[in-house]
């Protein structure tokens, strides 16, 4: 389509466009959106929406590194960094909503994102205020109570002794009175 301008007239382009002039030309180009490592990067790839914590770019390649990604609701992470992708055009920074469902894929295999260090680290599930959680007692006894966020939840807690499942840290229960049972001093 040529459009033809004279002098003084205005074009409004849109807000995730930007003019380039070039041979006295302008096109209309959709903006390339510059990453930051860390950033969470939502992008269609065979038409699947795919997410990632975006780490660099190379050059050269035009290779995308990341710290974890998720194609297709499969969670790829990549904790030293390495792997890549190529993403395409419609690359933008993923949604709140984007971003905890691969926060989630990845607390499903026991890992997390640490914003302020940019690096994959193990994941330590905490109770939300009013969720059910388990302790081990001073006899052993797997005990459930609700997490109300006080001080005797934290130091539970913070102690390692705060387990989602009875299962698990019935496990943990009986892995401490065996190692206990067969001490010599």
């Amino acid at each position: 389509m040529e459009l033809k301008l004279n002098s003084g007239d205005t074009i409004t382009i849109p807000d995730d466009c930007r003019a380039v002039i070039k041979d006295k030309i302008i096109t209309v180009e959709k903006e390339v959106q510059e990453f930051k490592d860390g950033d969470f990067v939502s992008f269609n790839e065979f038409g699947y929406r795919c997410l990632m914590i975006y780490k660099s770019t190379e050059e050269a390649s035009n290779a995308n590194y990341y710290h974890a990604a998720m194609y297709n609701r499969h969670c790829k992470k990549s904790v030293v960094g390495y792997d890549y992708w190529s993403f395409c055009n419609d690359s933008r920074i993923a949604t709140e909503e984007e971003k905890q469902v691969l926060l989630d894929a990845l607390h499903a295999e026991g890992k997390d994102w640490d914003a302020d260090k940019r690096e994959i680290v193990d994941y330590k599930w905490k109770p939300k205020v009013g969720e059910t959680y388990y302790y081990i007692d001073c006899f052993f006894n797997v005990v459930d109570d609700h997490w109300s966020d006080g001080r005797l939840d934290n130091s539970a807690y913070n102690n390692g002794n705060c387990f989602k499942t009875e299962e698990e840290a019935q496990k943990y229960a009986d892995k401490f009175s065996e190692i206990l049972k067969d001490r010599k001093l």
